[in-house]
């Protein structure tokens, strides 16, 4: 199994349509979208937030149109501080990030994961 995880230092540069790239390997590849971005801190502030909430739903409408799977990791990573530098996740993330990744990945698989 393949996750393809999207990066967010790649959202400011428009389509991920060439990360799909990898598609020949549908029934082994899933898709993680774009955490969320903190404008405020570091590398963030060059950011738009809004365009990584576009590229998550264009991630998502490519998955379902090529019959990928989608890890919705974003819904489960609410912590108000998520990054050391607006774009990079920290510890703390991680912690939300992997469970949710995991979570998804043994629903595909239809198994518990440890840690998970």
């Amino acid at each position: 199994m393949i996750i393809l995880a999207l990066g967010t230092n790649n959202s400011a540069l428009g389509s991920p349509e060439a990360s799909f790239a990898l598609t020949p390997y549908a029934g082994e590849l899933m898709v993680a979208g774009i955490t969320p971005i903190d404008s405020s801190g570091g590398l963030g502030k060059h950011l738009n937030p809004a365009i990584a909430e576009q590229n998550n739903a264009s991630i998502a409408m490519i998955a379902k149109e090529r019959g990928l799977s989608l890890i919705g990791q974003q819904k489960q990573m609410t912590d108000e501080k998520l990054t050391v530098n607006g774009v990079h996740l920290d510890a703390c993330a991680y912690k939300e990030w992997e469970p949710a990744i995991l979570g998804g990945l043994g629903t595909e698989l239809g198994c518990s994961i440890a840690g998970n």
